[in-house]
Formats: structure tokens, C-alpha cells, sequence
């Protein structure tokens, strides 16, 4: 009795069993088909079979890879179909689409070759065009300038001021510096000798201020207007500037930054103060970030006027020397910086007494000197600009294996 009992649950058993799950069986053709029944007609692929249009794929049917699938939210079914890459999506139209980028680690060793005539890499973009009231006040500034009327000196200054305002932002800055009349009117009026003079007119500091503070915010990270700068720059210095009533060129202007024999307490006329010499010195180091200009600069004998700033003895002009420090090392000295090593300075003097001579002294060989003298004046400040410049430097001459003592023909003279 109790064996055909224990028989008797494997029989319901089986029979739950066979009604409950679905059978796997082959075809003809040897494809799996899976069936809930004994009615063959109720059977289907164990694979999804698609066609070009949706169908309804069966929670227990395999998908195969490469097709077209979505989810029917009234049914809650999955349906798919053959992908067509070509088709258009009326049902998506106006909604947003995920752009997503992965990045994918590229073998290491293996670059890709630039195709020929390929676009050079610019990491800036496209400037957005600015519009609206401020751009029509900009646009506005920009004609008063170009037209060149200094006597009508408050529209004139309201132009500069709005220039410096602006100045700051990429598109503005840009259009600023790629007009030639515009960015030459702004360097003549940062450079200009009127500054210098007894009797000149009040306006030409404060002008002289805002203009190289214009000059210094549209260039400041702007590659774009930097390289406008570059391709203007030939005829830039070839152009004039009125200034202390007689025509000068620009290039032999455009870098002179503080009142004449101001380093030696000679001066004549009137000086400006550190206030200009800071601005100038802003611009200066934003042109420099140019390769060609920087060359100009140097071949102009552009670091003498920079020592000059560096020699004075005037505490006031503490902070415009640590700019100009800050201008060296950065441009010259300091490579975690940006600087270009390798280009100045070449070498330093023999000795003491060669840059003691009145000729020789503001020579580029003659850095050292002067900087060793400043940081042996100012020994009990330990954060003085001179104590940190004079190390760059020489580090710099002992690689060229050109340091302090060491003979040149040229230093001998």
C-alpha cells in the first residue's frame, strides 16, 4: 500500500510537470522550437525570427544580436525587428537624442598618422558672437577710436573706457585686436612719451593706463586674439605715432616702460608713477606669449627696458618690480610656467667692473650683476623678488655653460 501510494505522486508529479513547463523539440529543418502543449501549432523558435516589421518577442524566446528592439509600454512586451541604420523615426522627432562619447584607451604605442592637409588642432572653439545693447556700445567705442578725434576728449576717453571694460571677454577682445587701425591706436597710446613730459596735458596718464589695460585683458588667455596681434605685427611697427608733438615710430615705442633715467635718479620731466609702469608692464607680458613678437623684443634690446624697472631705488615701485620679476621668469626662466628655455640669457659679464662702466651697464650680460646687487641689498627680506629671480637666472647661465665669470670676447670690450 505504501509503494503504490509513493508511485501514484510521481505520476501527478510528472503530469504537473509536463503541463507546467515547455518543451524544447527540433523541427525538420532541426531548429529548436519551444512548446507549452502537445499542440504543435502552439509552438514557436526557441530564436527570435524577425522580419521588417515589429513583432512580439516571448519571454522565453532567445534575441539575437544586431536587432532592432523596444519595449511596447501599453503591453509591457518586448517587440524587435530587422535594424534598418537608414530609417526615419517620426515617433522621435523633437526629442533629445543621447550623443554620449565613451573614450576608449588607444593601444599603447600606436598613433594614428595626421591625414595630409589636415586643420591644425585649436583648443579655443568658436567664440560666441556677443549682441545686444552692450555690443552695440562696443561697436559704438570702436568708431570714436578709428576716427581719431582726441580733442573731443570726453567721448574719446568714454570710448576707452568702454574698450577696457570689455576688453575682458573673448569675442570682444578679439574683434579688438584684429583691427589694425584699432590695436595700433591702442599701443601709441600706451606707449606715447606725452606721459613724460612737464607740461602735458593730465588726460595722457590716465589714457595711457586705460590703453594698456586694454591691450593686457584682450590678449589675456585669447589665443585667437594673440594670433591677430602676430599677423598685424609687421605693420605695426612700421607704423607712426604722434607723440610729445613729433611723429615716432611705434616699434621703437611700443616696449619702453618707465620714465627715462628714472634708474639712475636723472630723470626729466615728470614721472607717471608705478601705476603706468604696472599696466605697461601687463601688456608687454601678454604680447610676449607670441614667438615672433617675443623675438622682436629681444632683438630690440626689449630686456633692457625691463632692467630698468628692476634697478630702481623707489619703494614704491616694489610692486612693479615683482611684476617685471614675474615677467622674466615666466617668459625666460621658469618652464613650469610656460617659459620658452633656452632663449635669454645667453651669457653674463667677466666681471663687476665691465657693467660698472656707464656704456656697458644695462647690457644683457649684465642681468647678473645687477640682480646679485639688488639681492645682496635686500638680504634680510626673504621673500624679495630678487633672491628667487637671481637663482632662475643663474641656473639658466650655468646650462648654457655661459655663468658669471666666465671670459667672453664680447664682455672684454
Amino acid at each position: 500500500m505504501r509503494h503504490l501510494t509513493l508511485l501514484g505522486l510521481f505520476a501527478c508529479a510528472g503530469t504537473a510537470l509536463a503541463s507546467g513547463f515547455p518543451r524544447v523539440v527540433k523541427d525538420d529543418g532541426e531548429n529548436e522550437l519551444i512548446c507549452h502543449t502537445k499542440n504543435s501549432t502552439d509552438c514557436y523558435p526557441k530564436i527570435f525570427q524577425a522580419t521588417k516589421e515589429f513583432q512580439p518577442v516571448r519571454a522565453d524566446q532567445d534575441i539575437p544580436p544586431g536587432l532592432h528592439v523596444r519595449l511596447n509600454i501599453q503591453t509591457g512586451e518586448k517587440e524587435a525587428k530587422l535594424n534598418d541604420p537608414n530609417e526615419k523615426r517620426p515617433d522621435l522627432e523633437g526629442l533629445p537624442v543621447d550623443s554620449s562619447i565613451v573614450l576608449v584607451d588607444p593601444e599603447e604605442g600606436v598613433e594614428r598618422p595626421i591625414p595630409a592637409g589636415a586643420p591644425k588642432y585649436e583648443p579655443v572653439g568658436k567664440v560666441k558672437e556677443q549682441i545686444g545693447p552692450e555690443a552695440e556700445q562696443f561697436h559704438q567705442a570702436l568708431a570714436v577710436l578709428k576716427a581719431g578725434h582726441v580733442s573731443n576728449g570726453v567721448d574719446f576717453d568714454d570710448a576707452l573706457d568702454k574698450l577696457n571694460e570689455l576688453s575682458h571677454d573673448m569675442y570682444f577682445g578679439s574683434i579688438i585686436t584684429q583691427d589694425l587701425d584699432i590695436i595700433r591706436s591702442l599701443l601709441c597710446i600706451m606707449s606715447t612719451k606725452d606721459a613724460f613730459v612737464k607740461d602735458s596735458a593730465s588726460s595722457s596718464v590716465p589714457r595711457a593706463l586705460r590703453a594698456a589695460g586694454t591691450i593686457s585683458a584682450a590678449l589675456q588667455n585669447n589665443p585667437t586674439a594673440l594670433k591677430a596681434v602676430e599677423k598685424h605685427w609687421p605693420a605695426l611697427m612700421e607704423a607712426n605715432c604722434s607723440s610729445d608733438g613729433e611723429r615716432v615710430s611705434l616699434g621703437s615705442l611700443v616696449f619702453s616702460t618707465i620714465q627715462p633715467g628714472k634708474e639712475i635718479l636723472t630723470a626729466s620731466g615728470r614721472d607717471p608713477g608705478p601705476g603706468l609702469v604696472k599696466a605697461k608692464l601687463s601688456a608687454v607680458n601678454g604680447l610676449l606669449k607670441s614667438s615672433e613678437i617675443r623675438q622682436f623684443f629681444l632683438d630690440q634690446n626689449g630686456m633692457q627696458e625691463i632692467l630698468r624697472v628692476l634697478i630702481v631705488k623707489d619703494p614704491e615701485y616694489n610692486d612693479a618690480q615683482v611684476r617685471a620679476a614675474n615677467l622674466v621668469s615666466d617668459t625666460f626662466l621658469d618652464e613650469s610656467m610656460g617659459a620658452i628655455i633656452g632663449q635669454w640669457p645667453s651669457k653674463a659679464a667677466s666681471s663687476a667692473a665691465y657693467c660698472e662702466v656707464t656704456g656697458n651697464a644695462m647690457q644683457d650680460v649684465c642681468w647678473d650683476y645687477h640682480i646679485a646687487k639688488t639681492a645682496a641689498d635686500t638680504t634680510s627680506d626673504s621673500d624679495h623678488w630678487s633672491g628667487s629671480l637671481l637663482s632662475m637666472l643663474r641656473d639658466q647661465l650655468k646650462a648654457n655653460g655661459k655663468g658669471s665669470g666666465e671670459k667672453t670676447g664680447h664682455d672684454e670690450l
